[in-house]
């Protein structure tokens, strides 16, 4: 068992972009933080490598009062105006229940990504007046025999980067690899950017650069900056 909490920055029909749904014990600096890294997606998100990519953005980062995994993703709805709607929006653990999180994490990203979209547990009539309404406690029953991931001795940091640090591309191909890396018993507890830009990782010590798509050897060009790189950090706690 698996105990969460939702969050949510994004806009509804006639209300500018705020935070909406946040969890319960988050303090204000992490979500200021959070609210910096939407800030920077909605710069670039109409970049070519964004708006063609196979998959969302995802983050898992280990904030100083909670840990989270959340999406920078178009919403399902249009604002009065016709605009397409984007959103942050994810879950959020306590600390009670960290060590859990890591060990169910590649299961939860394969088989219940529909946990991350918060915005549809919401009425969207209402969402106008929501504004930094404090999360309820969710409970997910986590099937570990559903997906037997692939052994991950195939995947190994380029020898020319730190041992923490792995190239993994922007696309379904390399979330892929995501899963299978971190289903393994070998691999350190971990943050990730799967998915960012340079001015991106400037928000968070849990970003740093790897390498450029359009620099690296062997990577493919996906365009506009984009870095098709994933950073890890190992966590000893």
């Amino acid at each position: 068992m698996l105990k969460y909490q939702h969050l949510l920055y994004s806009r509804s029909l006639s209300k500018d972009y705020r935070w909406m749904i946040v969890p319960q014990g988050s303090s204000a600096d992490d979500l200021k933080k959070l609210r910096e890294l939407y800030d920077r997606y909605d710069i670039h998100k109409g970049k070519k490598a964004f708006h063609e990519a196979d998959i969302d953005s995802i983050y898992c980062l280990q904030l100083s009062s909670i840990t989270v995994l959340i999406r920078c993703c178009l919403s399902d709805y249009k604002d009065e105006y016709g605009r397409e709607i984007y959103c942050l929006q994810g879950i959020s653990i306590s600390p009670a229940y960290k060590r859990h999180f890591w060990f169910a994490l590649p299961w939860l990203l394969a088989n219940h990504m529909a946990s991350l979209n918060t915005w549809q547990k919401v009425n969207f009539q209402i969402a106008d007046e929501l504004r930094s309404t404090a999360s309820n406690d969710y409970e997910l029953d986590l099937n570990f025999n559903k997906l037997p991931l692939s052994d991950s001795s195939n995947i190994v940091p380029d020898n020319t980067l730190p041992d923490d640090q792995i190239l993994l591309s922007f696309n379904s191909d390399g979330f892929k690899q995501l899963l299978r890396f971190i289903s393994s018993p070998h691999t350190p507890l971990v943050d990730f950017a799967f998915g960012t830009t340079p001015e991106m990782t400037q928000i968070s010590n849990s970003f740093k650069i790897v390498a450029s798509a359009q620099s690296r050897t062997g990577l493919q060009a996906i365009g506009d900056g984009i870095l098709s790189i994933l950073s890890w950090n190992k966590r000893t706690t």
